[in-house]
């Protein structure tokens, strides 16, 4: 079986660590062959960590048509978005006049025609796709749109990762490219139930695989370069993109205030980096914390620090099922996370780590107990160590998927 897998790009963040973490446990499986298709120059090189097995194709960016601005002779498609956008300028004009601003579900649904735009603006060269059983795309949005409308194919299946209502997706926009697909890929139990309920007619395209981890990889990485961390103190990690309005990073530097004026002795890492960044560490500066919450920006490998923190955290506001958290598990180092859509998946409350609903009352009073009583969070450590990891590295419900579409 031949298949190509579609990313935009290879970065810091989910989706690519994801695939390569799939890449490496799918590599026994024989009978896959699989190609990785890059739309963007990776600017990480986190493309070496594809094994060699699997050959690795990149675009030096995508060629794209340019929109014509005037004349009757216009293409279709062209004018088409120009009405998009004068419809989206309106909104926007008579929300400003009444003193609101556009609600997120009408921004990303007006996102969602530029994305469909983009896709059929592409003049690169696809051709070569024909070739493959079926093509795989790894994000939804963006790469999902162009494999239905440019990219020539046997069998299409598409990766949709988040909870689709917490993303405020339009149901209306992507009804007509689910239905072309062959498979939708969801990777919780909990993204699977909310997909089903919004396209309940293609129940039986809907698949759910959970991500995979190479347990062997993950430990080599862990064990990649040496961390000293405090000994006389918690030390709490994060690892997420610093974006507020999806990871709620703000909350860190309120929640350290808190904990800090109550007299705890703590150090917070945070790994990673994003628009949000610049307004953190002023955030962290203005109220004097930096030798408490420490950024350390972007890390091919953030593993030594997951091994060695004492406790993970992650406070975001949604999420689908974050790769960080099942690593910081598999490392042995217990989470506490709020309650989005698939926690209770990752973690057996009150054994392997703490879920808490997403206000930050309810984080504080779990972070004082915890910073009370650390011998919870050593009894939590206890409870990883006796956990088998190897689940992780099954591929057999992808390799059955797979040829499921193709032999039907």
């Amino acid at each position: 079986m031949n298949i190509l897998i579609l990313i935009s790009s290879f970065y810091m963040g989910g989706f690519s660590k994801s695939l390569l973490n799939f890449l490496k446990c799918v590599e026994p499986y024989n009978e896959l062959n699989v190609d990785i298709l890059a739309l963007e120059k990776s600017v990480t090189g986190q493309e070496k960590e594809i094994p060699k097995r699997f050959s690795y194709i990149e675009f030096d960016g995508l060629n794209l048509k340019e929109p014509v601005k005037k004349g009757v002779n216009a293409h279709y498609l062209f004018n088409k978005q120009r009405f998009r956008n004068l419809e989206y300028k309106l909104r926007e004009w008579i929300c400003s006049a009444k003193g609101k601003t556009l609600s997120q579900d009408v921004n990303k649904r007006f996102i969602q025609y530029s994305w469909i735009d983009k896709a059929h603006r592409v003049l690169n060269d696809l051709s070569f796709a024909s070739e493959y059983d079926c093509v795989v795309s790894w994000e939804e949005g963006f790469c999902n749109y162009l494999l239905v409308d440019k990219i020539p194919c046997k069998h299409k299946i598409g990766y949709i990762h988040p909870n689709y209502k917490e993303i405020n997706m339009s149901k209306k926009v992507d009804n007509k490219y689910i239905k072309k697909l062959d498979r939708i890929v969801t990777i919780s139990q909990s993204c699977y139930d909310t997909l089903v309920g919004v396209f309940p007619k293609y129940r039986d395209k809907i698949i759910y695989l959970p991500n995979r981890l190479h347990i062997d990889t993950l430990n080599g990485m862990a064990d990649e370069y040496t961390v000293n961390l405090s000994s006389d103190r918690i030390n709490i990690l994060t690892v997420a993109r610093i974006v507020d309005y999806d990871k709620a990073v703000f909350r860190i530097v309120r929640l350290a205030k808190r904990l800090k004026t109550k007299g705890f002795d703590f150090t917070w890492y945070i790994i990673g980096n994003g628009e949000d960044y610049a307004e953190l560490q002023s955030r962290i500066i203005s109220e004097r914390l930096e030798d408490t919450v420490i950024c350390l920006g972007e890390k091919n490998n953030p593993c030594p620090y997951m091994r060695n923190a004492d406790l993970f955290v992650m406070q975001s506001n949604r999420e689908g099922r974050p790769v960080a958290v099942d690593e910081a598990l598999a490392l042995g180092t217990p989470a506490l996370i709020t309650r989005y859509s698939s926690a209770a998946e990752q973690i057996d409350d009150g054994v392997t780590g703490w879920i808490v609903d997403n206000n930050e009352e309810d984080i504080y009073q779990k972070l004082c107990c915890l910073l009370s009583k650390p011998q919870m969070i050593d009894h939590a450590r206890i409870c990883l160590e006796k956990q088998d990891n190897r689940h992780y590295e099954d591929c057999t419900g992808f390799i059955e998927m797979i040829k499921d579409v193709i032999g039907s």
